[in-house]
């Protein structure tokens, strides 16, 4: 059963709470949302749910090292 709060609008999950950083390299991009998206009991740590709010998803496939 998929997700009910994971839709087409995510653009990345991580665990890695300054990833936003990688973002920015992407001139194109401009604003970020950073939303908790669950919790994992097992490693003890937030997945984190992060979408493109003002910028062009597009460039996100022009090869910028994360």
């Amino acid at each position: 059963m998929p997700n009910p709060r994971l839709d087409r609008n995510c653009d990345f999950l991580t665990t890695d709470k300054e990833s936003y950083d990688h973002f920015f390299k992407i001139k194109s991009i401009k604003v970020i949302q950073v939303s908790r998206f669950r919790y994992e009991d097992k490693a003890e740590r937030w997945v984190y749910c992060m979408q493109i709010v003002d910028g062009k998803k597009d460039d996100l496939s022009k090869g910028v090292k994360l």
